[in-house]
């Protein structure tokens, strides 16, 4: 069997080059290519089994020559291979196909394994592509006997030519003559003398030499039947009577020519080729100078007589001349054609060219390309004669001509950037290159000036400006304009002693308007308000939109706080306005808070801190209202104040306990661990949960000693329980950012482990992704110290930060952990899903092992487990529990159950999902006797939790249920389980719901109720069929 074939598709030439020999070695045909376009230009020629694909390639990106890849040659497996890719690329690979995706640098070993794998599928192809070469063998077969057959063909010329030989003479000064007429090039003019005079005289041999360096170096030449010694390149001696003193020459033999011993040596050559006979003639230029000669063989030592001697005098005199009038041709056309081109191209540029005559007064246009009359509207004539700075109208004010007056006065290259206009009287920007151009003493004659329409680009300019300071839907200033504006305001006050203010507003339960009626409708009411508000304020007030749903006012130069009231009403008085976006009319009220300058702060941050504190209690006081800043809002910092001062005494007073959630291994259902999770039970404020008092702790400084204790705490209890005679098992600890700011925080792990006795690799530290990105070089060498140290190492939440693949692996990670957020919608939500499968399959691919957290269903588990999930932990198997009760867990060796394979209806389970149970009865009774087992949810949740849980073939679904319609359903459904067939049953022909499903590709068939049976029960066979056939070709 040939090699396999496998294309590298890399731009690091050492990796490539490295991994090409490695596999070579391994016994595979290797091709290379260093950029995208290279690597689908080389799938184009040559079928391979398999392509290696980097994902940072320099001209196209990764996933992109995947995604060419695998639709233009499907047959071709893929492999990403990258040092540097995003949880985002990881996704796209996996749904566009690849068959693995591995980080550099990867181990050999697996890559060898994906490698064999991928090539197993190739075999067939492999077959149909030496099929195609044995088919392009006979062709090339085919063609060899065509050449063989011209050859023939030849030698019958030739014998024909033979005949001929009486007349040749003649012919051949006639053709030689024609030759000397109509020849177009020297090249032309000599290979055609030395072909006539071989093919119609009958010599053996005739060539063109001219001298060069003390010798002669052949230039053209014909011979019958060998070719001619003096190759391109090959340099010949003269005989010992220079070239230049050549005469006719007639010789019986070679050796009456007293050569050079080189040239004797090339006679020699000549003579065993049936050359007995030469003649030399030379070619005289100019005032009788020769620079060649014209040199004919013959086989017959009697060949040349004196009136042929006479004729080839002739002949070489006339090729002379004929040499020396090419020449002369090709001079003449070189310049024309130098002179035409460079023509062309001002007259073909992009860029606006005008030519001014510097000896004219006033400097007067006398030549402009077409583009000039494109960017500016002026015709030619139009501007012929005028000085160019016409094209300024009467914007002369500009700095920039300065610099092109300077330049004009100096004589020199000069540019700027200045507003011109057309013809129309439209601006357009123009960056006006100038140039001089001399003559022959170095006098000025004329200057050059280049014109580039930069107008798009100044408009590009001006609009990044513009989005950098101001909201992009609502158009009004952002925080940065808004920053700007308040410090220009307050300047001016100040100086003048006058009073402003500052609103903050924020619209009352916008956040339930955009959940439930969507986000196109939450943006029309955003940008709605926006245009309310500044309606309703004053020309030099400032409205900015500060985040979300808050928008800030600045109102300068009050008289008093009741104009700020006035307009604080006049603001609440137009958002009150009903709001109507498509077939809903809302009422939208708003709550504002107000400080005023100076009275409530004499900087921009503290004006906004106050008028905030005001927003927030007026939202308290029932919203749809506005309220000063008063010092009375500073007691629910008071509030705060008090939990900070019970919890600085909780650690004093053992308040704070330890509850300790299980990890189960997928694989065998046993804990192989736990995570241990803080609880605080105060005696004044009663159980507060982790989510009030662990911010609270962070912002303050007191994460470090109470995560400092759950640490030690942690170690303590897992050794007590070895010690105690249970299972050892790995103890997770929760690691917060400020413990890992700490300088010294590998050596209080260290010490916690020392004092509590507990082995370093029953200890793991979790780390959550965002902490891992801040400070990488820091990180790196932290959690290096850390897994010298013994201890495991786990990323926390990992799918919600913006960790790069190529970081991640400069981490010594042990385990990735499943954020709850993707774990939660794992079996309905088709971006969870293919989140978490990407997870797994890049924590896989780094020996990693993967955690999910979160898993409260049955349907999350079986999903989790069908897609090789190592770990999970959550409600499903048990809640946090106390230390009492998880050792009372251990001793009983609680195991998680996993529910039994679907046996022998494995790949028939049909999955019915309808509301109304007497359907789903009635599909039952319909197919009883079908073979098949059949799985029934009276919604699409539940669906999805069946779909999790069982090797489902085919679906059939109500297109019209409650909470989500049969469309979104199967739409899921395709995403997550494209394998699947799915068939849709609607009460009516809504066509419009019809197109949208099949637009989606949502729907195998579609089935109007009432059904026929039959009818039915063929279309379900059929998706079956389907489903069979996709699992044998996948």
């Amino acid at each position: 069997m040939d090699k396999a074939a496998i294309l590298i598709i890399d731009d690091d030439t050492g990796m490539r080059k490295t991994l090409a020999d490695i596999l070579r070695v391994k016994g595979y045909e290797i091709l290379t290519a260093g950029n995208g376009g290279e690597g689908l230009a080389i799938l184009g020629e040559k079928p391979v089994n398999l392509v290696l694909i980097d994902l940072g390639l320099p001209d196209i990106p990764g996933l992109e020559v995947l995604a060419r890849a695998r639709t233009e040659h499907p047959s071709t497996e893929a492999i990403i291979l990258t040092g540097n890719a995003t949880l985002e690329s990881a996704i796209e690979a996996t749904n566009q196909g690849a068959f693995s995706y591995l980080i550099k640098p990867y181990e050999m070993e697996q890559l060898m394994l994906q490698i064999r794998r991928a090539i197993e599928k190739q075999q067939a192809w492999e077959a149909l592509r030496m099929a195609g070469l044995a088919q392009e063998q006979r062709t090339g077969e085919l063609a060899e006997a065509n050449r063989t057959l011209e050859a023939e063909i030849v030698e019958r010329k030739l014998a024909e030519e033979a005949l001929m030989r009486s007349n040749r003479s003649l012919r051949l000064f006639s053709e030689c003559n024609e030759v000397l007429v109509h020849a177009t090039s020297e090249p032309q003019l000599l290979n055609s003398i030395c072909s006539e005079i071989v093919k119609v005289g009958g010599y053996r041999l005739a060539w063109v030499g001219y001298v060069k360096d003390g010798g002669i170096y052949p230039a053209a030449h014909a011979a019958h039947e060998y070719d001619c010694p003096g190759a391109a390149g090959r340099r010949f001696p003269t005989a010992r009577c220079s070239v230049a003193e050549a005469i006719v020459a007639v010789a019986a033999d070679t050796e009456s020519c007293t050569m050079e011993p080189p040239y004797e040596a090339w006679l020699d050559v000549e003579s065993m080729h049936g050359c007995a006979c030469s003649v030399a003639l030379p070619l005289k230029g100019k005032w009788g100078v020769v620079y060649g000669a014209l040199n004919v063989h013959a086989a017959d030592p009697e060949q040349f007589g004196a009136e042929e001697l006479k004729l080839f005098g002739d002949l070489a005199n006339d090729l002379s001349y004929g040499i020396l009038s090419q020449r002369s041709n090709i001079e003449h056309r070189r310049a024309e054609d130098a002179l035409r081109l460079r023509h062309q191209a001002v007259e073909s540029s992009s860029n606006g060219i005008m030519i001014t005559d510097a000896h004219a007064p006033d400097n007067p246009i006398i030549y402009v390309n077409p583009a000039f009359e494109r960017m500016t509207g002026y015709g030619a004539q139009e501007v012929f004669g005028r000085n160019p700075r016409f094209l300024a109208g009467e914007d002369s004010e500009q700095m920039g001509l300065e610099e092109i007056r300077a330049a004009l006065r100096e004589q020199r290259e000069g540019s700027a950037v200045l507003r011109n206009y057309r013809k129309d009287g439209s601006l357009f920007w123009n960056e006006l290159s100038l140039s001089s151009v001399r003559d022959e003493s170095g006098r000025v004659t004329n200057f050059v000036g280049i014109l580039n329409d930069i107008t798009e680009r100044k408009q590009y300019e001006e609009q990044l400006e513009y989005q950098s300071n101001h909201d992009g839907l609502t158009g009004l200033p952002n925080r940065n304009l808004l920053a700007d504006r308040l410090t220009q305001t307050l300047s001016y006050a100040g100086r003048y002693h006058q009073q402003a203010a500052v609103m903050f507003i924020d619209l009352d339960h916008f956040k339930f308007i955009n959940d439930s009626l969507g986000q196109d409708t939450g943006d029309q009411l955003l940008k709605s308000t926006a245009k309310r508000l500044a309606q309703c304020l004053r020309s030099i007030d400032t409205v900015a939109r500060h985040g979300a749903d808050e928008f800030v006012v600045i109102l300068p130069d009050l008289a008093d706080g009741a104009d700020a009231a006035d307009a604080a009403r006049r603001i609440q008085e137009a958002v009150g306005q009903p709001f109507k976006t498509g077939e809903h009319e809302l009422i939208v009220t708003c709550s504002t808070g107000i400080s005023i300058y100076p009275k409530d702060g004499a900087d921009v941050q503290t004006l906004l801190k106050n008028a905030d504190a005001a927003m927030y209690r007026a939202k308290e006081l029932g919203r749809n209202n506005f309220l000063f800043y008063t010092n009375e809002l500073n007691d629910k910092a008071g509030a705060r104040w008090t939990m900070e001062k019970h919890l600085r005494q909780a650690l004093k007073k053992d308040e704070l306990i330890l509850h300790y959630q299980p990890q189960v291994d997928l694989a065998t259902g046993q804990i192989t661990g736990m995570e241990s999770l803080i609880r605080w039970q105060s005696p004044e404020l009663g159980l507060v949960p982790p989510d009030r008092f662990i911010p609270l702790a962070e912002e303050t400084g007191l994460i470090v000693p109470i995560g400092e204790w759950v640490l030690r705490t942690s170690c303590a209890q897992n050794k007590a329980w070895q010690d105690a005679g249970l299972p050892p098992l790995v103890m997770a600890v929760n690691l917060s950012p400020r413990q890992f700011r700490q300088e010294d925080l590998v050596e209080r792990v260290a010490q916690a482990l020392l004092d509590s006795g507990l082995e370093a690799r029953y200890l793991e530290i979790e780390i959550i992704e965002s902490l891992v990105m801040h400070d990488v070089e820091r990180v790196s060498t932290i959690l290096k110290e850390l897994k010298v140290l013994g201890v495991q190492l786990a990323m926390d939440d990992f799918g919600t930060g913006y960790s790069s693949l190529s970081y991640l692996k400069r981490f010594p990670f042990d385990k990735l952990k499943i954020d709850l957020s993707f774990v939660r919608d794992i079996t309905s939500d088709p971006n969870s899903a293919a989140i978490a499968r990407a997870i797994i399959a890049m924590g896989h691919s780094m020996n990693l092992r993967v955690i999910a957290e979160g898993v409260e269903t049955e349907g999350q588990l079986g999903y989790l487990r069908s897609n090789s999930c190592d770990d999970m932990q959550g409600f499903l198997f048990s809640r946090p529990v106390p230390s009492g009760e998880f050792e009372q867990m251990l001793r009983e060796n609680r195991r998680l159950e996993f529910p039994a394979e679907g046996g022998g209806h494995r790949d028939r389970t049909l999955l019915l999902v309808d509301d109304e149970a007497h359907v789903i009865a009635a599909l039952k009774r319909m197919l009883d006797g079908e073979g098949y087992k059949i799985l029934a949810a009276g919604s699409a949740v539940e669906g999805f939790e069946l779909l999790a849980t069982n090797r489902i073939g085919a679906v059939v679904s109500d297109m019209c249920m409650p909470g989500m319609n049969g469309t979104e359903f199967l739409r899921r459904v395709k995403e997550i389980y494209p394998d699947i067939v799915r068939i849709m049953l609607s009460g009516a022909a809504d066509m419009d719901s019809l197109s949208d499903a099949i637009n989606h590709g949502a729907i195998f068939k579609f089935i109007i109720k009432p059904w026929e049976d039959d009818l039915l029960r063929l279309s379900i066979r059929g998706a079956f069929k389907h489903y069979e056939m996709t699992c044998i070709n996948g």
